[in-house]
């Protein structure tokens, strides 16, 4: 269990008063069963208010099972359901059901890994009732099959560091130029069980349904317990 919490931090003279609040929040459960079976559940939510309005409400939720057909290699097939909806990217539900197969293509743990993962998924969002430009536009939803290709790194700098980056990348199996990028990487110096970061994050979308939303990026700076 990973938990991160920032309290209300207020930036104020006599014309200007910033006031922030995040809470930020991730559980994983996992269990490995007869050596070739990997099951997780995950769950995560980040909630952030700016003077005294919700800015960002993430929340996503993801059962995950991968079959290791070889296990010295790290090679498996992997199925997953997962459900969550974000205020920022103004989607109200996104469900996504797929699977695929993640192969590890480097011979050794001992530097770290590099994990290739190639599949697809079938993908249904809802979108609320918006207005732009003066214009309303009716709520409305979404349902495509997307081609995924991943790719999962971790470098051990010594002991206590190591950097950790997952790239997701998504398209349209109709129309390849409707594409998707996540990025997710992570400085981290552990300590037991306490972990010092430095996150960087990025989603971009080269077609987004809301003409407003544009790329969305965060640099975090925080610290992780794990329990």
């Amino acid at each position: 269990m990973k938990i991160l919490k920032i309290g209300t931090i207020i930036f104020s003279n006599k014309m200007i008063k910033i006031e922030f609040f995040m809470i930020k929040s991730s559980l994983t459960i996992g269990s490995r069963f007869k050596e070739k079976n990997l099951i997780r559940m995950t769950f995560s939510n980040n909630f952030q208010k700016f003077n005294g309005n919700t800015f960002q409400n993430i929340t996503s939720g993801q059962i995950r099972y991968n079959y290791f057909y070889n296990v010295e290699k790290h090679h498996s097939i992997f199925s997953f359901m997962q459900l969550g909806k974000s205020k920022r990217s103004l989607l109200n539900k996104r469900f996504l059901l797929g699977g695929g197969i993640r192969n590890r293509i480097t011979p050794s743990e001992n530097a770290g890994y590099i994990d290739l993962a190639y599949g697809l998924f079938y993908e249904k969002e809802k979108y609320p009732l918006y207005s732009f430009e003066n214009t309303n536009f009716p709520s409305f939803e979404k349902n495509n099959l997307r081609l995924t290709f991943n790719i999962f790194t971790k470098l051990k700098i010594n002991k206590h560091i190591n950097l950790i980056s997952v790239l997701y990348s998504q398209w349209k199996s109709n129309e390849l130029s409707n594409t998707r990028i996540f990025i997710d990487t992570s400085l981290n110096y552990v300590i037991g069980k306490t972990t010092i970061f430095l996150k960087y994050s990025l989603r971009h979308q080269s077609k987004p349904y809301v003409p407003f939303i544009v790329d969305e990026s965060d640099i975090m700076i925080g610290f992780r317990i794990s329990i």
